[in-house]
């Protein structure tokens, strides 16, 4: 008991003397001649307050806590079209895949990129629902780019009701 005793005691002079100002009790530890108090760390022989996602201003991300270098988890943001900005605070996104962009046009791409979406054209194939005018597929965002009449010198003429070519004129019109 006097030994655990002396020990407490010749410890506790040490932490008070080797503060850099003998009249704080160094509830914790020293730190590069200073003395640092309940709740500080020690990071490049300073003290210092690790900081929280709160008083950084942080409300989604990952980010350095600034004593010690172990990273604050600030969680994800709630709103199902909320994404985590740069800058650590949650912003009102337009996407967040592609899908979210579909604007129900077959000669146009859905794209989400950074929270925007963009429906860029393509050259998909298509139909435009006319078979006089061939193969279809995309050109400017439409279904405007044809391959022409699909008759042959064999079958000519184009019957656009029947969805085909025949010899005649007129013929397989009822």
């Amino acid at each position: 008991m006097k030994i655990s005793f002396l020990v407490l005691l010749v410890s506790s002079f040490f932490a008070i003397s080797a503060c850099s100002d003998p009249s704080i009790y160094c509830a914790t530890f020293e730190c590069g001649g200073s003395c640092c108090l309940q709740g500080q760390g020690c990071y490049e022989n300073a003290c210092c307050t690790p900081a929280s996602c709160g008083a950084s201003g942080y409300a989604c991300g990952s980010w350095p806590e600034g004593c010690g270098g172990a990273q604050l988890n600030c969680g994800t943001c709630p709103g199902a079209m909320e994404e985590c900005s740069p800058q650590g605070q949650c912003v009102t996104v337009d996407c967040k895949v592609d899908s979210d962009c579909a604007d129900q046009k077959d000669c146009t791409d859905d794209v989400c990129t950074d929270g925007t979406c963009t429906n860029p054209a393509n050259t998909a194939v298509c139909d435009d629902g006319l078979y006089c005018n061939g193969t279809d597929s995309c050109g400017g965002g439409t279904c405007s780019v044809h391959s022409g009449d699909p008759c042959d010198g064999v079958t000519p003429y184009c019957i656009e009701d029947a969805d085909s070519c025949d010899e005649c004129v007129g013929a397989g019109i009822v």
